[in-house]
């Protein structure tokens, strides 16, 4: 990976209680939106960006983003805008909240217009999402001293109804959050904690992107259940979609990838550990867990298998996982036919477009050591922040 400057390793102090952060968040999602609207409605001064207007539609000029179910309040925002310049200009948070897709040209875009000292921030970051942030930026900007932040998993079990209308069907008890800098992200929480006092401090980014649960949930669901998506029927995507069989599969890609945690020295939850951290739910197994998770009622299934699901969790979730467990010696078999079924329904070639160790800036030959070398080496040369 492109070193980063020296100037990285200065102690971030810590900010002034008084002084509220503005933010920008980059992308009009289901995410996007909502985090708009929540963080504006708690009186914070947002800014919401999308490349194209169309997913914006009336918010570009009410510039009002409405919340209903687990969330119920009204976010003003100071501005709703295609010019990336206009939304970066001034703000200390970088919320992106584009599909994982979108992260390498995300980082490229937002890349002339950072300044020291800003927080960016990927929810989610999928699988090593703030690798792939940060080998961007400081290929171009190698002296910017900015604070590369990813959580594991999205505040909110959300959805856009149209432009300015979002329905919360649940907010997540935990999120863990890690800056690719470990001593960082004590500064990170102190910023964002008033506004998510769900937000915890993961260890480092081996455990947010180990803990992608997005890549074991998302794909497997939507593969075990093509027919009826092919078929047009509609049904609650986790409550329905999940039976025995998903559940069980689900549990086999899980030990692939706790082997793969094991071995860089990472501890990661369960599905089961993490679904009752995140939901307070308890079940007798996981499918019953995900099939009785109030959280994930209403939430239906795509009407087409060439959906965020397979063309967004494959490559920057599961790929990322199957390369980094090869380079480990690790056999993942049950990954690796998740990848190829991906594949083949999609027709895209989804290994060669996704994540590769190249974009990460890693390599093959000792990936562990590389990993633990470009997270530790940096904690051990800076006065750790308290």
């Amino acid at each position: 990976m492109k070193k980063m400057s020296e100037k990285t390793l200065i102690k971030t102090e810590k900010p002034e209680n008084n002084i509220k952060p503005t933010f920008a968040v980059l992308g009009a999602g289901c995410g996007g939106q909502t985090f708009a609207g929540d963080i504006a409605s708690k009186g914070y001064s947002v800014k919401l960006f999308n490349r194209s207007p169309g997913r914006l539609g009336n918010l570009l000029k009410s510039r009002k983003v409405n919340l209903e179910g687990a969330i119920q309040a009204e976010g003003h925002l100071e501005a709703v805008t295609t010019d990336i310049a206009e939304a970066m200009d001034g703000v200390d948070v970088i919320m992106v909240a584009t599909t994982a897709l979108g992260h390498k040209d995300i980082a490229r875009s937002v890349a002339p217009y950072l300044n020291d000292g800003q927080v960016m921030m990927l929810n989610p970051s999928r699988t090593f999402g703030a690798l792939e942030v940060a080998n961007e930026i400081y290929s171009a900007r190698p002296d910017v001293n900015v604070i590369i932040c990813e959580a594991n998993t999205l505040v909110y079990a959300t959805r856009v109804t149209e432009p300015g209308q979002a329905r919360v069907f649940g907010v997540k008890n935990e999120v863990a959050i890690a800056t690719l800098i470990p001593w960082q992200t004590g500064y990170v929480l102190d910023i964002l904690s008033p506004l998510f006092p769900q937000m915890k401090a993961a260890k480092n980014i081996l455990v947010t992107s180990l803990g992608n649960i997005g890549a074991i949930f998302h794909p497997t669901i939507t593969i075990f259940n093509q027919q009826k998506i092919r078929e047009g029927r509609r049904f609650e995507f986790y409550c329905e979609g999940v039976n025995e069989v998903t559940a069980k599969f689900m549990e086999k890609l899980d030990d692939e990838r706790q082997a793969i945690a094991r071995s860089l020295d990472t501890m990661i939850p369960s599905l089961e550990e993490w679904l009752e951290s995140r939901y307070s739910i308890r079940g007798d197994s996981l499918c019953s867990m995900i099939r009785d998770n109030p959280a994930y009622r209403g939430i239906y299934a795509p009407d087409t298998l060439k959906h965020r699901y397979l063309l967004e969790d494959v490559p920057t979730g599961l790929v990322p996982l199957s390369l980094v467990g090869r380079a480990l010696g690790i056999q993942t078999p049950n990954m690796d036919y998740l990848i190829a079924e991906a594949e083949r329904i999609t027709g895209y070639d989804l290994r060669l477009n996704g994540r590769t160790l190249s974009s990460l800036g890693l390599t093959d030959v000792n990936i562990r050591k590389e990993l633990f070398d470009f997270i530790y080496d940096r904690r051990r040369s800076s006065e750790v922040y308290r």
